[in-house]
């Protein structure tokens, strides 16, 4: 039997198909390469060898290992917002400050193969206006997400923040950020339970004070 071995082979790629495939197989490469070595110590060279192109290759794609790594960093901040929305769409009774606890609690124990790397360009990044350009807007997503999680749940509780809804997700933000570092050092010194009895008292804090100006406000 005769067969037709032009149609059996895999349809042809179009360029933009192509360009996006080599683009993820090197995304795929830098991020074993960077769990493997950290940023300092991985290279450009290993990374186009693992995911089998050329160091053209790689400079078609990406300006730079640090570009890599922040583009590795962009995915999962947006993969991570995503599950959170999904979350929420699910769930609706549990749309509010719970629900955001134990999603950042998720991702305060969840150890990522990126940590080292992520902590060694980190202040390099600082001195790359573009780099920090980038790191500024991840953030800025972040914190509209959970800015407006808290501004729906302090509605449905009839309760006014005193302060602006994002400088409240910026607290939130850094206290995570913060003991999740310590966590990832020692669990014994930062557990997971920490984030939601800090959440807890911050959030108190922020209805005292709320409870204290109303108070003032009405005694004028």
């Amino acid at each position: 039997m005769h067969v037709n071995l032009a149609s059996a082979r895999s349809p042809r790629l179009s360029r933009a198909e192509a360009k996006a495939r080599t683009r993820n197989a090197l995304m795929a490469a830098g991020e074993r390469v960077f769990a493997a070595h950290g940023f300092h110590a991985a290279t450009i060279e290993e990374i186009a060898e693992v995911a089998g192109f050329t160091r053209g290759a790689f400079y078609a794609n990406f300006r730079d290992k640090a570009d890599l790594l922040l583009t590795l960093m962009d995915e999962r901040s947006r993969t991570n917002l995503a599950r959170l929305r999904e979350q929420l769409e699910v769930d609706q009774a549990d749309y509010g400050l719970s629900a955001l606890v134990a999603w950042f609690e998720r991702i305060f124990t969840a150890a990522s193969p990126l940590d080292v790397a992520i902590a060694e360009l980190t202040p390099m990044a600082a001195r790359d206006p573009s780099h920090t350009a980038r790191l500024r807007q991840r953030v800025l997503e972040v914190r509209g997400q959970v800015a407006a999680i808290v501004e729906v749940e302090c509605a449905r509780a009839g309760f006014e923040l005193p302060i602006p809804a994002t400088r409240f997700a910026t607290m939130l933000i850094a206290l995570v950020d913060g003991l999740a570092a310590l966590h990832r050092v020692d669990p014994d010194i930062a557990p997971v339970d920490l984030l939601a009895e800090s959440a807890r008292y911050l959030g108190k804090g922020l209805a005292a004070t709320a409870s204290s100006e109303s108070a003032d406000a009405d005694a004028d």
